[in-house]
């Protein structure tokens, strides 16, 4: 269980997050927690009294809050962001799994490859040739990096993650286990009796701070090269096309398809299960809520929902309009047989 490295009490975490105290001060913390596994050391953050009523029930004893919520007997911290003050307080229950410096010596390294010194290549690793691997890059034990990658400086490859080849990691991305970049785009053509294989020479580019998810998969381009943006985040299962190009700062998460050759514009949110076909084109500032489908360009920001997507406030009404249909289509019938028996 994630714990803080020293008990500290509320005086201590108010001085850290730059909050100040409502409360017992002396109180200890010990560790993170949540609404679920209550004790009175576990520290939790509120954004509204509803929620802080139920902490309070709980036994936490401990809460980071906005201004203007209170609560008898918990001590609390308020803060501008308490979600803001809370993840930084997980950064204290990082539990590292270190990879020492250096190369191990049951990884695999082309002759031609160059890995730096200060890089860390876990046990397993296989790493082929032409690749280049930066100073602080850490590759976790199982992992495979292809041929002509390469990998900057604080990059870290998890467990089992795969580079198949042509892949670039700028600097400080992640990538988790059991990700594949740089695989084949799904390209054939119909040539009268099957469909044939087009060859997909092109690559990977993972831009810097961006993360790729568990089991999610960036296809490389069939040419040129399929982009990440910077700092941008994929959840585990995502699928990404080749010669996508995803802008900066975008956030996909899990089970959402895109298909060849879109594009993303930057700052992007879109939620779970969405699907954007190919070639389609969403601009910039654009949230797309759970299982929506472009199927077409969205070139103003905003907020879109439903199948295929349209502005949320449109579909919202339609959504609304759907669940009474048939009560309409009764007193439609209604005043069809009434005209007819008028006739």
């Amino acid at each position: 269980m994630a714990k803080f490295p020293e008990a500290w009490t509320v005086a201590d975490l108010a001085a850290f997050v730059g909050g100040s105290i409502v409360g017992d001060s002396t109180r200890k913390v010990s560790r993170p927690g949540t609404l679920f596994d209550a004790t009175p050391d576990t520290v939790v953050f509120a954004e509204n009294a509803e929620y802080l009523s139920q902490v309070v029930a709980n036994g936490i004893g401990v809460a980071l809050v906005p201004t203007g919520v209170v609560a008898e007997g918990i001590s609390l911290v308020v803060v501008e962001s308490p979600r803001a003050a809370f993840g930084k307080l997980l950064h204290f229950c990082i539990d590292p799994h270190p990879v020492a410096v250096g190369i191990h010596p049951t990884a695999q390294v082309s002759p031609t490859a160059t890995v730096s010194s200060e890089a860390a290549i876990g046990a397993f690793v296989v790493i082929e040739g032409g690749t280049v691997i930066e100073a602080g890059a850490v590759i976790y034990p199982f992992s495979y990096v292809g041929p002509n990658c390469h990998i900057e400086r604080s990059v870290v490859v998890y467990p089992h993650a795969v580079l198949m080849q042509s892949v670039t990691l700028r600097a400080g991305a992640i990538v988790h286990p059991h990700a594949v970049l740089g695989a084949d785009g799904f390209g054939y053509t119909w040539d009268g009796t099957k469909h044939a294989k087009v060859p997909q020479v092109g690559a990977v580019e993972v831009g810097e701070l961006a993360e790729i998810g568990a089991c999610t998969t960036v296809d490389r381009a069939t040419a040129g090269t399929t982009r990440i943006g910077a700092g941008t985040k994929l959840d585990n299962l995502v699928q990404v096309g080749h010669n996508v190009q995803v802008g900066k700062h975008v956030l996909i998460a899990a089970q959402t398809g895109i298909s060849g050759s879109a594009q993303i514009g930057d700052g992007v949110v879109m939620a779970g299960q969405c699907g954007v076909a190919h070639h389609v084109s969403i601009t910039s500032r654009v949230t797309l809520g759970g299982r929506a489908a472009v199927i077409s360009d969205i070139t103003e920001p905003g907020y879109y929902l439903g199948y295929p997507t349209r502005p949320m406030d449109t579909e919202k009404r339609s959504m609304a309009l759907y669940g009474r249909l048939p009560e309409i289509w009764k007193r439609l019938r209604q005043i069809e047989k009434k005209q007819d028996s008028e006739k």
